[in-house]
């Protein structure tokens, strides 16, 4: 949001409203539970749509 503002405050407030108007902010408890679950869909829909964007992002975890 700082990048898209150019303003810490205007980035602030943003963020601030998302997690106020929104279920945004429930990505964050349980364990992170809701967090995986984007994480696992987002990962399937780079390995679909973007096969070697997803080939790369796998070599590249491999040499961690």
């Amino acid at each position: 949001m700082l990048q898209i503002t150019n303003n810490e405050e205007d980035s602030f407030y943003l963020l601030l409203g998302l997690f106020e108007n929104t279920d945004f902010s429930s990505i964050f408890i349980e364990e992170l539970t809701k967090l995986k679950i984007f994480f696992y869909v987002f990962e399937r829909l780079i390995s679909i749509y973007l096969p070697e964007l997803n080939t790369h992002f796998q070599v590249s975890n491999d040499l961690i």
